[in-house]
């Protein structure tokens, strides 16, 4: 196997923890993981390290690395704290964002066909989203986002597997379009807030009812 870098290392583990190839309070070696990606111990180190800020593992002394998978209560608690940060990232953005930009979103969105439309739906949903927060100019708070969406990234999409729920989807990104174009941002932070809800809801409906979450 080829040396990995210290990115593609960090995801690689983080989504085996979601998708239960590593079980809750496995624990994972070092050595082992450098030779399984072929690296030196100080990446796989510095990747433990970042995923111990991000509580997907737990270092303790003289063990290493102890594997802390997300539950549904943090992923609850992530959609929340999302919520609140993304609203008030709109807060900011809201005069900043450009009308033509906005409406080439809204022409991208409208355009994605109803039938085998996963890939498209999700990238719309997160250009929209980046968009938005990236608007706000304010660094510490789009970095705070990132991290949030980081942990999150092997969830966000799950839900656009259903026709259903990616029809109801667009539905809301074009509304929440439309407010903004309308520079109305008592409406805009009405509906980005009920859908980061409904995302959260279908999110952890998922999870339930297909045992998404080991341990």
């Amino acid at each position: 196997m080829g040396s990995f870098s210290k990115n593609q290392i960090y995801s690689t583990i983080f989504t085996s923890i979601v998708e239960g190839n590593y079980k809750r309070n496995e624990r994972l070696k070092e050595a082992q993981l450098a030779k399984d990606f072929g690296v030196s111990r100080t990446p796989i180190r510095e990747v433990l390290q970042q995923l111990a800020q991000d509580g997907m593992v737990e270092i303790i002394p003289n063990r290493g690395a102890i594997v802390k998978p997300l539950t549904p209560d943090d992923i609850e608690e992530i959609y929340e704290i999302r919520k609140h940060l993304e609203l008030l990232a709109l807060d900011f953005a809201i005069h900043r964002l450009n009308l033509d930009r906005l409406s080439e979103l809204k022409e991208r969105i409208t355009s994605i066909p109803e039938i085998d439309n996963f890939k498209e739906a999700s990238e719309s949903d997160r250009e929209l989203h980046r968009y938005i927060i990236e608007s706000s100019h304010k660094k510490r708070l789009i970095n705070m986002v990132n991290q949030l969406l980081r942990l999150m990234q092997h969830f966000r999409y799950i839900g656009f597997h259903d026709p259903e729920i990616t029809k109801r989807v667009t539905g809301e990104h074009l509304e929440i379009i439309d407010a903004l174009i309308l520079r109305d941002l008592g409406k805009a932070k009405m509906l980005l807030a009920d859908h980061l809800e409904n995302s959260k809801k279908a999110t952890l409906h998922f999870i339930f009812n297909r045992e998404f979450i080991n341990g």
